[in-house]
């Protein structure tokens, strides 16, 4: 079995679950460049679902919105 390296802890830490042996196994540097990916896309989701949910929000009649901001948690 190959040793997990620093980049195959932090990328399980990262994701929240074991790295399967063939991610693992790979050059520190692979595993590193994949974590910094995940990490990008994971920005780029929070912006994108904050975005669409300010605009759904527009829909939802002046008054309201406040409320339905809380109830949504956004």
């Amino acid at each position: 079995m190959a040793r997990r390296t620093k980049a195959a802890e932090e990328l399980e830490e990262l994701l929240g679950a074991s790295v399967p042996p063939g991610i693992a196994g790979l050059p520190a540097a692979s595993v590193s460049a994949l974590g910094e990916a995940v990490e990008a896309a994971r920005h780029r989701q929070g912006r994108d679902m904050a975005i669409a949910f300010d605009g759904a929000l527009k829909h939802v009649p002046w008054p309201l919105r406040g409320v339905v901001r809380k109830v949504v948690g956004g």
